[in-house]
């Protein structure tokens, strides 16, 4: 309990260091863990699996075979 004490016992600027510098930590550990977590997850990502899972219909693109234009014959 003496850390408590000497920390309510500095000036209002102070316990806003200690606050903010104690979140900050806290939130870049939290960062650290959760991007290594996204890491795992993206390595052990299955693309094919997922299409297969989903039975999404295959859409087939039609072709657009245009014709070249001939400014010259135009003028």
């Amino acid at each position: 309990m003496d850390i408590i004490e000497k920390i309510q016992k500095l000036p209002e600027s102070k316990k806003k260091i200690i606050l903010w510098a104690t979140v900050v930590v806290l939130g870049l550990t939290l960062l650290f863990f959760w991007s290594k977590k996204v890491q795992n997850k993206l390595g052990n990502f299955k693309a094919e699996e997922i299409k297969e899972e989903l039975n999404l219909p295959n859409l087939e693109m039609p072709d657009f075979n245009m014709q070249d234009i001939n400014y010259e014959e135009e003028q």
